[in-house]
């Protein structure tokens, strides 16, 4: 909804929230919502009332992922790995040259430790998000 207030109310407005939304800072932004937001944020459009300090501070709490203790990477990175072990190993049987193989063999596992470690460092640093993508596609294309 930024085309509904001008760029510096959403410049304070993003200020405020990247901020963990400070209640010592509602006298300055509690109006500004008031007055470009709370016309549509009523009772009677259903929208939270954005004009009310409790619901802005609710819909202001950043979401920063599953945390460490709810994800469940392991299974994934077993799961696969486990295929690309059996499927490797069939591949290991048949001749070929043996550098060959063993680079073929590799790279499906390289892609998948980038895939899953990617996980891990996006939570800190999200411009990681490409090594979860290239890390998927690549042992999407070359491991199945």
């Amino acid at each position: 909804m930024k085309d509904k207030a001008p760029a510096d109310v959403n410049v304070t407005l993003i200020k405020w929230v990247r901020d963990d939304a400070p209640v010592a800072e509602w006298d300055k932004v509690g109006p500004l919502l008031k007055n470009h937001c709370a016309t549509c944020h009523d009772t009677e459009s259903g929208l939270p009332e954005v004009s009310k300090l409790e619901v802005a501070k609710s819909l202001a709490e950043i979401d920063h992922g599953a945390s460490v203790a709810t994800r469940f990477s392991h299974i994934r990175l077993f799961g696969i790995g486990f295929i690309f072990l059996f499927v490797g190993g069939i591949f290991g049987l048949a001749e070929f040259n043996p550098f060959w193989k063993l680079i073929l063999i590799s790279i499906p596992f390289a892609f998948l430790v980038l895939d899953v470690a990617s996980w891990w460092v996006t939570k800190f640093w999200p411009g990681c998000a490409w090594f979860t993508m290239i890390g998927g596609l690549g042992f999407s294309l070359l491991g199945i």
